[in-house]
C-alpha cells in the first residue's frame, strides 16, 4: 500500500468515527423534567428540579475547601472557589441534560441530568 491508500483509509474510517459520535447527538432528545445535582465526594449534597424559573446560590463546603454554584435563568456555573487554579469558575455554564463541571481539587461535580429518549422508533430500527 502508498502512502495516499493510508491517507484515504484515515479519513474514511475519522468520517464514519465522527458520523456515528454526531448521530448521538442529533438522534436524541431530552423527556421528562431535568434535575441539577451536585456531588461531594461522590456524595450527594444537592439536587433540585431544573427549570428555567430556577434561581439559587449553594455553597458546598467539604474538607478540601468550597465551591459556590449559582443558579440562575437556565444557567448553571460556578461563581466563586477557594482552590489554587480556578479552573471550574472559568466561562463554564451548563444548561442542557448531559453537560457537567468538575472541580477536581474539592471533588465537586455539578450535573444536569435527565432521560434522553430516542428520536428513531422502533419501526425504522
Amino acid at each position: 500500500m502508498k502512502k495516499w491508500d493510508y491517507i484515504i483509509i484515515g479519513f474514511a474510517v475519522l468520517c464514519l468515527v465522527g458520523s456515528i459520535f454526531l448521530s448521538g447527538f442529533i438522534l436524541t432528545e431530552t423527556g421528562g423534567t431535568p434535575t441539577l445535582s451536585i456531588y461531594s465526594d461522590h456524595k450527594i449534597v444537592y439536587e433540585k428540579e431544573f427549570t428555567s424559573t430556577l434561581t439559587d446560590e449553594i455553597r458546598v463546603d467539604s474538607p478540601w475547601g468550597y465551591n459556590v454554584v449559582t443558579v440562575a435563568n437556565g444557567d448553571v456555573h460556578i461563581s466563586e472557589a477557594d482552590c489554587q487554579d480556578k479552573t471550574c469558575t472559568k466561562d463554564w455554564h451548563i444548561k442542557r441534560v448531559g453537560q457537567y463541571i468538575f472541580c477536581l481539587p474539592h471533588r465537586l461535580i455539578v450535573e444536569v441530568k435527565g432521560i434522553a429518549t430516542s428520536v428513531v422508533d422502533d419501526v425504522s430500527q
